[in-house]
């Protein structure tokens, strides 16, 4: 950009708005690896990942969610949660030979208890 004054004209360099540091996306995206990185000690102590806190977070709020429903809170896919919702669900309320629903995730299901005390969580029931 040419800019010209009393003193004459100076070339102003302007960063194309193509540079990757000028992109709005990029600014956001190192700012959630960032709170992630930040998240990640306390959340490995756990024994869980960031997408599985957000899960318990939804299920604290309003305990016995629909699949569906916290994959809209979240705006996660049901590819995302379902590894979240079935490592945290007892083996007894799979959907073998039409047992009952799997499309509901419930904190009673979930570490809560461990994840609020700083214990880490259990990845399966107790027998």
């Amino acid at each position: 950009m040419l800019c010209t004054t009393k003193r004459g004209t100076t070339f102003i360099p302007v960063p194309s708005p193509l540079e990757l540091d000028q992109q709005v996306c990029f600014a956001l995206y190192r700012a959630s690896r960032t709170i992630t990185a930040a998240y990640r000690p306390h959340l490995d102590r756990l024994g869980i990942t960031y997408p599985q806190y957000l899960v318990l977070l939804a299920l604290w709020e309003s305990d016995a969610r629909g699949v569906q429903d916290l994959c809209d809170s979240l705006d996660l896919d049901t590819g995302t949660l379902s590894p979240c919702s079935n490592g945290s669900r007892p083996p007894d309320t799979s959907n073998d030979a039409g047992s009952g629903p799997t499309n509901v995730v419930s904190s009673s299901t979930s570490p809560k208890r461990e994840m609020h005390s700083g214990q880490k969580p259990r990845t399966s029931p107790a027998a």
